[in-house]
């Protein structure tokens, strides 16, 4: 078994070599590199720095290298010049020659995560920073070696025309995104089922997005409605609100206009519902560009009903 985990890691540290000396030998002069390995939130968060990394550092042209599941959030950042997506297997094996070599920052080309400690396993490489999960917003800066004076760019995003069919039919629909990849103490399917009939009993229309990701799942008294980024975008104008844990969704939904309410695993169970400064600063919505009609909640088992309630008053 230990012969196979190191015949399967020399294997992919030669590809990800090859992929790496390709950028390295054939990047166009003038153009950076940004390769982002990550979850979709964190993609969207880098993208939103890219007319900063084209300041700092003189490009004039930036390509991002990205996992294919994301391009609809890449294409939403005009910033971004040239767009490589990339499968899994290219990805991980890029990932494996940049962290083992720590080729943080060479050649204009940017590894744009994490870059501490690396501990080596059969089917992943896991990533610490000190142990210590930071701000995004002090993440990103981070990770792109930026000046904290930059914000963050909002999405530009293109809306299909105006459907009076979708409108009619989504006019009193609510839309609920349990799932997220990086919680690990997410609210359990009960409180999401009792969201789910409590809205049913006022009238709503109830939808669980679900795209059959392992993270997902279908909230029962809820109707399934798979979306790409771009569909979720588009439908933000239709739907009366939207109700998630905080993930990257809810990330690409903060970029539109939609009532829009982020839950929060329970970090301080003495303060109820309501969401902490420390808690709310790891990955605060506003910080993408909008404030108004974003309500953060930290979910409490002994404050269910309160917070349901609210939600409910919020988006109605």
């Amino acid at each position: 078994m230990f012969e196979e985990t190191l015949e399967k890691l020399r294997l992919t540290y030669m590809l990800g070599e090859r992929i790496y000396t390709e950028f390295a030998e054939k990047r166009p002069a003038g153009t950076g590199i940004m390769i982002m390995p990550k979850h979709p939130g964190d993609t969207l968060w880098l993208c939103a720095f890219a007319y900063a990394c084209k300041e700092v550092y003189g490009y004039e042209k930036l390509l991002a290298v990205f996992r294919e599941s994301q391009r609809d959030i890449v294409s939403f950042f005009p910033d971004i010049d040239l767009m490589l997506p990339m499968d899994t297997v290219d990805m991980e094996a890029l990932q494996t020659y940049i962290c083992i070599n720590e080729l943080w920052y060479q050649n204009e080309i940017r590894w744009a995560f994490k870059t501490g400690h690396i501990s080596i396993g059969v089917d992943n490489l896991i990533y610490l920073e000190n142990g210590i999960s930071q701000p995004m917003l002090q993440n990103t800066h981070m990770y792109l070696g930026l000046p904290k004076l930059y914000k963050p760019h909002r999405a530009k995003l293109v809306y299909e025309p105006f459907s009076e069919e979708l409108s009619e039919k989504y006019k009193n629909a609510v839309m609920l995104l349990p799932g997220a990849q990086s919680i690990v103490s997410p609210p359990p399917e009960t409180f999401w089922k009792r969201l789910a009939d409590e809205l049913n009993k006022k009238g709503y229309m109830v939808y669980s997005n679900y795209n059959g990701l392992p993270y997902e799942y279908i909230v029962e008294g809820s109707t399934p409605l798979s979306t790409s980024f771009k569909e979720l975008v588009n439908l933000s104008r239709y739907f009366k609100g939207f109700v998630g844990l905080r993930s990257g969704a809810l990330d690409v939904i903060a970029e539109t206009e939609a009532p829009l309410v982020s839950i929060y695993p329970c970090e301080h169970p003495e303060t109820g519902i309501d969401v902490q400064k420390e808690a709310l600063e790891y990955s605060n919505l506003s910080n993408l560009g909008r404030t108004e009609n974003i309500w953060n909640y930290q979910y409490n088992i002994d404050m269910e009903t309160e917070l349901i309630e609210n939600i409910i008053e919020k988006i109605q």
